[in-house]
């Protein structure tokens, strides 16, 4: 099933579009895009040049339907199909006040034929026109929200996925099509279904490696999820400022002072950690917002990547009992990604043993002991990632990729569950299997799916 059939028709290419594809007014220089097949007689139109070079950059003025001078700018025109779109392209240079960009897109806006862009609108008709594939808009999309240089440098990555994946699609065809024949030519076909449950084999354990990586990937893109949690009073909201350089969250020597989760987002080495403190859990609390509070504190704890305990270094007790704290109170594993953080370590008493194991100690008081915490923050994180942040490889980095490689999992293991008991099913198993591998590579996609990727587009691209 081809993608450009299907979905050419959903939108009016006929149309032309326009908007601004720089950044936020006012700007030293502001860049305006038109796409389509009247994009250069619109710009005629507008000019005071009438004789244009495709491809050269070229000094004109802009008027309006009066005559009236719009701004004087620099414009390129660019034919199709060698554009980003595929469509013949003008685009103007003007200057980046609100006011006279306003104006020139209202001018555009009067052409026939001609709408303002929806966000993504420029990479869909890249799309249609066959001038990107499904995973190359999906890598766009990460390069433009990256945040960080790993989120960068996996982006520019991510437009290898059909190369990726294309070869697992045909060697998914070819089992279709040999498990198809050893049922209705069985005994002219010497290709058994052992050998067809061994390939089957050799493609799940293909998949899952992909999957693994993957999982990695949604990672850097969505940020590494870290959770400050602890007893009320422990200075968890005081790292928390601390951390970021600023104040971000309200501190007290009041109990409960925290009710609700406040994240902010760290750039660590290049890595995105989504950084939250969480109300403080205490026992006999009256108090129903609190106590509301202190659930989604250990809701939000069971959902981390990194678990972050932060005990008071005056209260020796909690830092022995951290393990049994996590265990029991919140029902994380004290092993699985868990720093143990004694905060408030001025007030610890020298001369008394720790018997629990914290990772590190601080003191906001003083101002020290936070560069430890980045350290193992640091490499708590490059262990989750492993390899994604410096392989060279695509990696599936979207909760859509991931969620179809799941999904071609289930379906592999479907079919071999079913090969020998009910060839029907068997094969439905597997066309589900090459459904949602298709899904990933762009053969077969639906509006919605694709409404949903653009939704995240800014206008303009």
């Amino acid at each position: 099933m081809k993608l450009i059939p299907i979905l050419r028709g959903t939108i009016n290419l006929r149309h032309n579009i326009f908007a601004l594809s720089s950044g936020s007014l006012p700007s030293a220089i502001a860049i305006i895009r038109i796409s389509g097949r009247d994009s250069l007689e619109h710009g005629k139109q507008m000019m005071s040049v009438t004789h244009i070079r495709p491809k050269q950059l070229f000094y004109t003025k802009l008027f309006d339907e009066k005559g009236d001078l719009l701004d004087r700018a620099m414009a390129v025109y660019l034919p199709g199909p060698n554009t980003f779109t595929g469509e013949d392209t003008l685009e103007l240079f003007v200057h980046g006040g609100k006011a006279t960009v306003n104006a020139i897109l209202e001018r555009i806006g009067r052409f026939e034929n001609t709408d303002g862009a929806k966000a993504g609108e420029f990479s869909r008709r890249a799309l249609l026109n066959n001038k990107m594939n499904i995973g190359q808009v999906e890598a766009l999309g990460n390069l433009l929200h990256a945040e960080t240089d790993v989120q960068r440098k996996q982006a520019l990555r991510g437009d290898g996925i059909k190369k990726l994946m294309d070869p697992l699609k045909d060697d998914l065809i070819k089992l279709l099509a040999q498990f198809e024949a050893s049922i209705d030519f069985a005994e002219d076909v010497s290709v058994g279904k052992e050998k067809i449950l061994g390939e089957s084999k050799d493609l799940l354990r293909e998949l899952k490696n992909l999957h693994d990586r993957g999982s990695k990937g949604t990672l850097v893109q969505d940020g590494i999820k870290v959770v400050l949690i602890g007893r009320t009073n422990v200075g968890k909201s005081s790292l928390l400022n601390k951390l970021n350089g600023q104040e971000v969250a309200l501190t007290s020597n009041i109990h409960g002072t925290t009710r609700d989760s406040i994240e902010t987002r760290l750039n660590l080495n290049g890595l995105l950690l989504r950084l939250t403190d969480t109300a403080g859990i205490r026992d006999n609390c009256d108090d129903e917002i609190e106590r509301e509070g202190m659930k989604r504190s250990i809701a939000k704890a069971k959902e981390a990547d990194i678990v972050v305990f932060v005990v008071d270094g005056g209260r020796v007790g909690e830092v022995e009992e951290a393990e049994k704290f996590l265990r029991d109170r919140c029902g994380i594993h004290p092993l699985k990604n868990a720093i143990v953080c004694v905060n408030k370590a001025d007030l610890l008493d020298p001369n008394h043993k720790i018997d629990g194991n914290p990772q590190c100690y601080s003191s906001c008081l003083q101002d020290n002991g936070t560069d430890a915490l980045v350290k193992r923050l640091s490499s708590e994180a490059l262990n989750l990632i492993e390899s994604n942040s410096g392989s060279d490889k695509a990696t599936l980095s979207t909760s859509r990729q991931l969620s179809l490689i799941g999904k071609a999992i289930e379906s592999l293991e479907a079919f071999m569950y079913e090969a020998y008991t009910d060839s029907a099913i068997a094969g439905e198993h597997l066309r589900d299997c090459g459904e949602a591998i298709g899904e990933i590579t762009g053969n077969i996609v639906s509006e919605d799916i694709l409404n949903s990727i653009f939704s995240t587009f800014c206008i303009g691209k």
